[in-house]
């Protein structure tokens, strides 16, 4: 019997980029346009996730920045997360099993409200060695902070994983341990600790939390830098998202939302 190995999938390099040569040492995210605008790169490469919502808020307000310039890139696809991994490790077959797991730590989550499961699988791109694409719903698009979430869960499982998601009190067991064991990762160190109980609140009263906040509203900013530094969510949680009225406003009723989640967990 004749096995047909399955075609990976085929992305575009970004349009005007060099052709590159060297190894991707860091963990890299990057947007690729629908299969319908082709499956091309849609901003440059970048290891910071300020400037992954960033370009977001290029393609949705049309604002031109470094990582994403509207009518030269393709646009970035709103209805989906398309998001690109791309990176080449020194033991690949372990990153591939963290990083595989963060995107386990993505299903766990969307099934707090029942977003559909995102995927991920190995592509093939016309720049790069080893990239994946990860596939998601909509939601993790809805706004920056979601956004951050998503990002975060990837990079985190992918330099300090696997964790467990067996269950979510799993899960958020294993985000404690990560804090006790003083890891060096910025992920850990600097993020997990403002953060950690408060993912499954912002989840499940995602919709409560940014009622009325269209696309438009949620990436609208009044300074580019302000946005670039406040719209994630560890400023949500620890600070103060001052790029947009609206945001704060949704911060607020995020921190009500805590209030009677964690008086009920008592």
């Amino acid at each position: 019997m004749t096995i047909t190995k399955k075609k990976l999938i085929r992305i575009k390099m970004l349009p005007g980029a060099p052709k590159s040569d060297y190894r991707m040492s860091n963990f890299n995210f990057a947007f690729v346009s629908s299969p319908e605008a082709g499956r091309q790169q849609a901003t440059k490469c970048t290891i910071c996730r300020e400037y992954v919502n960033r370009a977001v808020m290029s393609s949705v307000t049309k604002v031109s920045v470094e990582h994403h310039k509207p009518g030269k890139y393709p646009e970035i696809d709103m209805e989906k997360l398309r998001l690109l991994i791309i990176h080449d490790p020194e033991d690949l077959k372990a990153f591939k099993t963290r990083l595989f797991n963060g995107k386990a730590i993505l299903n766990l989550l969307e099934g707090i409200n029942g977003w559909k499961p995102s995927t991920i699988t190995t592509v093939k791109h016309e720049n790069y060695n080893n990239v994946w694409l990860i596939t998601g719903p909509k939601e993790w698009m809805s706004q920056p902070q979601t956004l951050s979430i998503a990002t975060w869960m990837l990079r985190l499982a992918a330099y300090n994983g696997p964790i467990d998601v067996d269950n979510y009190k799993n899960f958020e067991s294993n985000l404690k341990n990560l804090l006790n064991e003083n890891c060096n990762s910025s992920d850990v160190s600097n993020y997990l600790i403002k953060g950690w109980n408060r993912i499954y609140p912002f989840i499940k009263y995602h919709d409560e939390i940014f009622e009325g906040m269209d696309l438009e509203t949620a990436w609208k900013h009044t300074n580019t830098h302000t946005f670039m530094v406040r719209s994630g969510f560890f400023t949500f949680t620890d600070g103060k998202p001052t790029y947009s009225e609206a945001a704060v406003a949704a911060q607020e009723r995020f921190k009500a939302v805590c209030e009677k989640y964690f008086e009920k967990e008592k």
